[in-house]
């Protein structure tokens, strides 16, 4: 099979389909790797920063963006009364552009790819339909293996698209797991160098989940404000 002969039976749309398939697969794997070492890199910094005690995360100036994220909030000066999800929310975005671009670049592709499948199908048939137009009695063999060709970029389009809209939606669920870790990690950090106040005196003795000491939650911290509060409401 010559790729005239791959070119004939797939025609314009799935050659294009084949592009799209690429591109897909790069950026999937690509982002699933570099999700992977983040999250692990970021693990054994923190593991670090709970064994060197108060005052480390401010020395701390690493490559890595959830450390990143965590530092600029630590040492932002509106700390203690910052929204702690709204601020870990908005510097995400900013710190992951590149893997909140990638994708919505797999999401697009998981929709394109279906409509390229049905544009080739429809253009595979018209094809069909003009040689029977052309011949009185045209061979029934002929014809089915023309609709067989067009058939194929629909089959190629579903292939694409039900992997790649998988691959979207496990790895943004990688991202908001990565997301709710960055917040419960701030917030420890913010009670272990006193910039808000835990809600129960058994707060900071609860490994963060996904941390390297164990995967169960801590409950959210409350700021000094709330705290206050919170006093004079049980007053």
């Amino acid at each position: 099979m010559t790729l005239a002969s791959v070119y004939a039976s797939i025609g314009q749309a799935g050659v294009a389909l084949v592009i799209l398939a690429l591109v897909g697969v790069y950026l999937a794997v690509r982002t699933f790797f570099y999700l992977r070492i983040v999250r692990k890199n970021f693990r054994m910094e923190y593991f670090r920063l709970e064994k060197a005690g108060p005052g480390a995360i401010y020395r701390t100036r690493g490559q890595n963006p959830v450390l990143a994220i965590v530092h600029e909030l630590l040492t932002s000066p509106n700390a203690s009364n910052m929204d702690v999800k709204s601020e870990v929310s908005y510097r995400f975005h900013r710190n992951f552009e590149s893997i909140f671009r990638n994708l919505s670049w797999i999401r697009f592709i998981s929709v394109v790819a279906p409509l390229l499948g049905l544009l080739g199908t429809v253009l595979g048939m018209l094809t069909v339909f003009k040689v029977i137009s052309h011949n009185a009695a045209p061979d029934a063999t002929m014809l089915a293996a023309g609709i067989w060709e067009a058939l194929i970029t629909t089959v190629m389009g579903l292939t694409i698209a039900i992997p790649m809209l998988m691959c979207y939606y496990y790895l943004k669920m990688l991202m908001q797991g990565y997301y709710i870790q960055t917040v419960e990690c701030t917030m420890r950090l913010m009670v272990r160098e006193g910039i808000v106040k835990p809600v129960h005196k058994g707060f900071y003795d609860t490994a963060p989940a996904g941390s390297a000491h164990g995967r169960t939650g801590a409950a959210p911290a409350q700021t000094k404000t709330q705290a206050q509060d919170t006093e004079k409401n049980n007053a």
